[in-house]
């Protein structure tokens, strides 16, 4: 009977295991973006800012998969977009038309997806959120949030290179997090914005650009995923995920 037992119990395991794995995200690099943030930059004169993302399907089925697109922050006069399944869509289309196919095991190629973000000689950041889902009801719906920034290096000092802005801690967060900052000399206004995974601005919190220390209070936010954006000069420097969990 224990014997029974213990191969029922790694049976479950076994297939649990395999469910979890499900679709991944990653970045150029090879580096796991999933349900994470990606940061790319560019000149305002760019004609398009590419963001490139590949999906691996570490499930043992093939899986039918289509994308979507949620504008979280759009900087004024410019323009986002993306292609799939070898299909550049307009501005103006949010989700993919069709899905693609990926076998057990299988990664995306560099044709499959990526996004396009058009500064039209606009400097500053757009904040795009990418989804990707099926209607395979063991399949769990994957994101990233990228950051498209155009950079005028002509009028932007390079000291903005400088800004160092630790990670929160702790993460996940009860009541508050802390982080610890050093703003370049020269620094007019910085500030932390909070987000939730749809976009909407929770909260807004000023910087002192001679202090080290920033205290984020979080027991007025639920439980949950959040994005923060670290913005110095009106610059998008980093956004990153803070969980809060009591």
């Amino acid at each position: 009977m224990k014997k029974f037992l213990l191969s029922i119990s790694f049976v479950s395991i076994a297939l649990l295991s395999g469910f979890s794995q499900g679709i991944e995200l990653k970045d150029k690099d090879g580096n796991d973006i999933t349900n994470g943030t990606l940061a790319v930059h560019g000149s305002p004169s760019s004609s398009a800012i590419k963001a490139e993302v590949f999906l691996h399907n570490g499930m043992e089925e093939s899986m039918l998969v289509w994308a979507k697109k949620i504008e979280i922050e759009v900087l004024p006069d410019t323009y986002n977009s993306f292609c799939w399944a070898n299909h550049c869509y307009t501005p103006s289309v949010f989700d993919s038309e069709t899905g693609i196919t990926l076998a057990a095991g299988e990664t995306s190629n560099a044709t499959d997806f990526y996004g396009e973000y058009y500064p039209e000689g606009n400097a500053g950041s757009t904040i795009i959120k990418y989804e990707f889902f099926s209607r395979n009801e063991s399949f769990e719906t994957v994101s990233v949030t990228v950051t498209y920034t155009a950079d005028v290096t002509s009028s932007v000092p390079l000291r903005l290179n400088q800004v160092m802005f630790s990670d929160p801690r702790p993460n996940p967060a009860r009541d508050f997090a802390l982080f610890d900052y050093q703003l370049p000399s020269g620094t007019n206004s910085a500030r932390l914005v909070v987000r939730s995974l749809t976009g909407l601005v929770v909260m807004e919190i000023p910087i002192d650009v001679m202090g080290s220390r920033l205290r984020l209070e979080t027991s007025g936010l639920k439980n949950g995923i959040y994005l923060y954006t670290l913005e110095v000069n009106e610059r998008v420097i980093t956004t990153k995920k803070l969980v809060v969990n009591r």
